[in-house]
């Protein structure tokens, strides 16, 4: 179980970061679920990133998501991942 958590966690994080830099490379501080299909077509591979989209865009219909990510200083990416029952926690 620990394995697939560590992957899961992965992927998001790579999701997210790569996000944040198509919203940071179009001058525009909020992260749609644009930036995150976009993202996700980038990283993974064919049909698996058709399947992702599809079920994403189910989930965000369903639920509201907000991703908020800053660069400081150093062009390091600071996440902060809010959930509407706050389950997301990642300051």
């Amino acid at each position: 179980m620990s394995i697939m958590n560590s992957f899961v966690n992965d992927i998001f994080e790579r999701i997210a970061a790569e996000a944040s830099r198509l919203a940071h490379y179009n001058k525009r501080a909020t992260i749609t679920s644009r930036e995150i299909q976009t993202a996700v077509r980038l990283l993974l591979p064919g049909e698996l990133a058709k399947h992702a989209v599809s079920e994403g865009t189910k989930a965000v219909t369903s639920t509201p998501v907000r991703v908020i990510c800053n660069y400081d200083d150093n062009n390091n990416i600071n996440n902060n991942l809010q959930h509407k029952n706050g389950s997301f926690q990642n300051h």
